[in-house]
């Protein structure tokens, strides 16, 4: 009868080793998916903040090449108007100028300037996306933690 308890005490024990073995393997399986989602969230969220600065520094490009075109215009409006026309020639280069200013100061004014709208907003985004991935990774830790 003591042998047979000895038996049952070391099947036990076996039985316990066993299942320590398979929970550490289902842990570590666990920390491997947790680490590569944590590497897939932060690049995701890397590469949301490098569109975001793309998409910003190519409207202040834009912005840049329109302050450039207005600089350019006011100097040359400041000399045709600094100068007075001594010629029918440079009377008609003046009128053939403002001409063309008009044209292209209409074009910048009525051209649809790059202010940030809810789709150009890449720090919000990146605020937004951040702050769900956080409260999906509390939600996790949770569920963890009611684990018994």
């Amino acid at each position: 009868m003591a042998q047979s308890w000895e038996r049952k005490q070391r099947e036990m024990l076996n039985t316990q080793d066993q299942m320590k073995a398979k929970l550490q393997e289902h842990f570590a399986e666990i920390r491997k998916t947790l680490q590569v989602k944590e590497h897939d969230m932060m690049k995701l969220m890397g590469e949301g903040l490098r569109d975001g600065l793309n998409f910003a520094e190519n409207k202040m490009h834009e912005i840049r090449d329109q302050i450039h075109q207005l600089k350019e215009a006011q100097v040359q409006m400041h000399h045709n108007t600094s100068h007075p026309a001594t010629n029918m020639q440079s009377a008609i280069d003046a009128l053939n100028w403002y001409a063309d200013a008009r044209l292209s100061l209409n074009q910048l004014l009525v051209a649809e300037l790059p202010f940030p709208t809810e789709e150009s907003k890449p720090n919000e985004w990146l605020q937004k996306y951040g702050e769900t991935t956080m409260g999906k990774v509390r939600d996790l830790h949770l569920i963890v933690q009611q684990l018994k």
